[in-house]
């Protein structure tokens, strides 16, 4: 593995990163566990391959806990 990613729901830009902040704090934008419905991890090569999908992170239940957890366990696969 050479790179661990989050990826959450903004455009790239300042604005979508306001856009996506202010949205979460108004409850109309949310991802599973705080801010990522999916990770993805990219290997040495450069491939990039899902990791965790947003179901997977769901169920972690908002714990940051489980989902280190989760993503060790992956890890170790």
């Amino acid at each position: 593995m050479s790179q661990l990613i989050g990826v959450y729901d903004a455009d790239a830009t300042l604005w979508g990163e306001i856009s996506y902040w202010v949205g979460a704090r108004l409850g109309v934008r949310h991802c599973i566990n705080g801010n990522y419905p999916a990770v993805v991890i990219r290997d040495s090569s450069g491939e990039v391959s899902l990791l965790m999908s947003a179901s997977e992170i769901k169920a972690c239940e908002k714990s940051p806990e489980r989902f280190v957890a989760k993503i060790v366990r992956h890890l170790a696969l």
